[in-house]
């Protein structure tokens, strides 16, 4: 699918990819800033060459190639939103091109992508333990049933959640997502930066989490930490599903913050540093993590 050269402002478009790379600027070489999933609708603002310059939820704004996007009308959006979908909610999948684990693929999946359903007359249309489904370019293909939720029902069930149950789900996604490597811009289970790795863990519980550590951090409560005199920190004021923040402290303009980890209990965390990991915050453990001593914030996102 190719975008028209002339794109107007705030014309809407769906990634198409299971995580589309979206770039500082509209070269393969430019940083990557961050990461946005299949089924995602984004603003277009403009273009160059087979470059889109997009407007995400998240929110951030960058750069994504076309053939990763497809370009709605206001009608095509409009029902586009309106049909009824799957989440995938497994931690990868595939679109098979036919209710076979031995066809060919259409496209890969990552937890959180979204697809809209097939169907047969009212029903979905389903084979073999597989699901039909519809790209948001067109693309048809089957994916296995057990990796995906009925849109509307997860959303219903992660809604209802109380606060206990929702901190367990969104670090039991996290934990699913160990030994996965560090990737700069990285959201989705191909590989995380810190704060996209706790973006993706909260997602998947149906709270939508600002993209930066630095937006975490405002967005939530703060939990007071307390250093001590020997270098380490009195964390018993948090819980399970805190956020622990690091970085350094300005005397002008207070911490600078520059990663982000998820609060385990028991001084550990687990977080996205040169790959996903558990690491202590205790000095005497061997697993403490190196750059303990630069914790400088923490914050609750759920109560």
């Amino acid at each position: 699918m190719l975008v028209p050269a002339l794109v107007h402002a705030q014309d809407v478009a769906v990634v198409c990819v299971s995580a589309a790379n979206l770039h500082l600027k509209p070269d393969y070489e430019s940083p990557l800033e961050t990461q946005e999933l299949m089924g995602v609708p984004v603003a277009v603002c403009d273009t160059s060459a087979y470059w889109v310059n997009v407007i995400t939820p998240q929110p951030y704004q960058a750069w994504i190639t076309d053939k990763n996007l497809a370009l709605f009308s206001a009608d095509e959006f409009e029902a586009y939103q309106a049909a009824p979908k799957y989440i995938v909610t497994a931690v990868e999948s595939v679109v098979y091109s036919q209710p076979s684990f031995s066809s060919f693929p259409v496209s890969d999946l990552v937890c959180g992508c979204i697809l809209r359903k097939e169907f047969k007359g009212r029903k979905p249309l389903a084979k073999r333990g597989f699901s039909a489904v519809v790209l948001p370019d067109g693309r048809k293909g089957w994916v296995p049933l057990r990796h995906m939720e009925d849109m509307d029902a997860w959303q219903k069930r992660v809604q209802s959640l109380n606060a206990g149950d929702r901190v367990e789900l969104a670090i039991s996604h996290a934990m699913k997502m160990l030994g996965r490597p560090y990737v700069w811009g990285g959201n989705s289970s191909r590989g995380f930066d810190c704060s996209g790795l706790v973006r993706s863990s909260f997602l998947m519980t149906g709270k939508a989490l600002p993209r930066n550590a630095s937006q975490q951090f405002a967005y939530g409560k703060e939990i007071p930490v307390q250093r001590l005199a020997d270098g380490s920190f009195d964390l018993s004021s948090l819980q399970r599903g805190d956020l622990v923040f690091f970085g350094r402290m300005d005397p002008e303009k207070g911490a600078r913050i520059s990663h982000v980890g998820i609060y385990l209990g028991g001084n550990k965390i687990i977080h996205s540093s040169q790959l996903v990991r558990i690491n202590s915050l205790s000095p005497s453990d061997e697993d403490c993590y190196e750059n303990y001593r630069r914790l400088v914030k923490a914050c609750r996102i759920v109560e």
